[in-house]
């Protein structure tokens, strides 16, 4: 009996570890053809999720997937990070075993784009404008202005919008702030948006998905 025991946990560690293999393989031949399809100067990460992952493996089809792309310059902007969260990622058998992929079908995505104050502040410098955390999900918004020899300002805090690949701020002082976030990863579309005391969260989904060579 006790050998029997032995010899089923010696089994169970291979399958584990064979499990593990897999994931790995399948995670990297997603990450390289995501960072070569979205032209990423860095490859992003990967983390595929499910137990047994090689049940997945081989029925072509990953129904937890989390990519997530760090320091994304678009435009002016810098993005601290982009997270997605994929179900229904379609990569074939074969192409995990080659180490290589053409084709990556994904049914649908939701994901958060994260914005720091201090990049978006750069942005919106040169027109006399700073962010900060508001309360309830608004953002604080402050203008300064010269006047006089003294330095004026006011502020608010006030809701955030967002409308096709833009990020709309209305200050209730006579100007709407955009914030500009064209050609996003994954073809996510932006749907809201909201303030945190770290930065801006904007809130995005996409739709049967697909990244070719």
């Amino acid at each position: 009996m006790r050998r029997l025991l032995i010899v089923v946990v010696l089994l169970l560690g291979v399958a584990v570890a064979a499990d593990r293999v897999a994931a790995v393989a399948a995670e990297r031949v997603v990450a390289e053809r995501i960072q070569a399809d979205e032209s990423l100067d860095v490859r992003p990460g990967v983390s595929i999720r499910g137990v047994p992952f090689l049940t997945q493996l081989a029925r072509g089809r990953y129904d937890d997937v989390t990519v997530t792309v760090h320091d994304l310059r678009r435009g002016e902007l810098d993005i601290d990070q982009v997270r997605a969260h994929m179900t229904g990622v379609h990569v074939p058998f074969s192409d995990v075993v080659r180490q290589r992929v053409d084709r990556v079908r994904i049914d649908a995505a939701s994901a958060e784009i994260r914005l720091t104050y201090a990049a978006v502040n750069h942005l919106l410098e040169a027109r006399g404008f700073t962010l900060g955390p508001g309360g309830d999900g608004e953002v604080h918004v402050t203008a300064s202005a010269a006047a006089g020899g003294a330095q004026l300002s006011a502020g608010a805090d006030v809701p955030l919008s967002v409308q096709d690949d833009v990020v709309s701020i209305d200050t209730r002082l006579g100007t709407v702030l955009q914030i500009p976030l064209p050609r996003m990863p994954f073809g996510i579309e932006l749907k809201s948006a909201r303030a945190t005391p770290d930065g801006l969260t904007v809130v995005c989904t996409a739709q049967g998905l697909v990244i070719t060579r």
